[in-house]
């Protein structure tokens, strides 16, 4: 997406995306891990939505972040306390809406071989 000009803020949403590197990832990544990820292109990155995006354009922010995802993915988030776990979300009847976020840390993680 392009760069948004100052009064446009209103019509987007942003959060920050970690894509994993292995799809059956069920921690997030350490410190050590991100800084290797990043190195990648891969990481945390923030994606950018319209406020109102369906699906389809949820899905197509997250691909223009992270193109090595074009094959599939699944967002994950962190569960609650202190031993942090993935959760996968699990995907609505008309894929996932920018309204669906909640204000959590979301993971996107390839699906090539998740079971």
């Amino acid at each position: 997406m392009p760069p948004r000009a100052a009064g446009n803020r209103a019509y987007t949403w942003s959060r920050s995306f970690v894509c994993l590197a292995y799809s059956k990832q069920t921690h997030p990544p350490t410190p050590s891990e991100r800084v290797v990820l990043a190195l990648n292109n891969l990481g945390e990155k923030r994606v950018e939505f319209p406020r109102d995006g369906n699906g389809a354009q949820v899905h197509e922010a997250i691909v223009n972040t992270f193109p090595s995802l074009a094959s599939g993915y699944e967002l994950l988030r962190n569960s609650e306390g202190r031993g942090k776990e993935l959760l996968k979300i699990p995907m609505p009847e008309r894929g996932f809406s920018v309204d669906y976020h909640n204000p959590q840390d979301i993971a996107a993680a390839p699906v090539e071989s998740r079971t």
